[in-house]
């Protein structure tokens, strides 16, 4: 089972990543990623945000540009 942390850890390397894609990487039901989602949305850490474009690379691989919403790693800046 992912746990919050790992979740974390896994948005922050990849920067952008999709609800679907991680339900299927982490062989888990999309509502419950999701749920884990919202509590990182909810403490600043990530932004929920519609794709700008597709990658257009034809490839039949799973990509959060494919989902309807993808989640980002916020950055914070230094004070």
């Amino acid at each position: 089972m992912l746990t919050l942390l790992e979740l974390k850890k896994h948005i922050e390397e990849n920067s952008l990543v999709g609800s679907k894609s991680l339900a299927n990487q982490f062989d888990m039901q999309e509502s419950l990623v999701e749920n884990m989602l919202d509590r990182l949305i909810k403490k600043g850490l990530v932004l929920k945000r519609k794709p700008d474009t597709s990658c257009g690379s034809g490839c039949q691989q799973t990509c959060p540009i494919a989902e309807p919403y993808v989640y980002e790693w916020v950055t914070k800046a230094a004070a």
